[in-house]
C-alpha cells in the first residue's frame, strides 16, 4: 500500500497509480487525512471475476457517461 499527498497534482488519480507500477492499492490523502483509495483492478486480478467487466460498464452507461456502443465494449459484451 502506498499514500500520496494531493497536494500539487492534477491528475492524482492517474498519476497514482502508473508512478507506482508495482503497487495494488493506492491511499490519496487531503490534509493528511485520507480521501480516496485507489485499487488498481487490472494487477489484483479483479477484472477476471465473472460479472466484473459488466457491471463496471453498465453504471457509467446507466449514468449518461458512456454510449451503448462503448458500454458493450467496456463490459465485453
Amino acid at each position: 500500500m502506498e499514500r500520496v499527498h494531493m497536494i500539487g497534482s492534477i491528475n492524482i488519480s492517474s498519476e497514482a497509480l502508473n508512478r507506482r507500477p508495482n503497487q495494488d492499492v493506492v491511499i490519496v490523502l487531503n490534509r493528511e487525512r485520507p480521501a480516496t483509495l485507489l485499487v488498481g483492478l487490472e494487477r489484483i486480478g479483479a477484472l477476471d471475476a465473472k460479472g466484473v467487466q459488466s457491471a463496471l460498464a453498465s453504471v457509467p452507461f446507466r449514468d449518461g457517461y458512456l454510449s451503448l456502443t462503448r458500454a458493450a465494449h467496456l463490459g465485453r459484451v
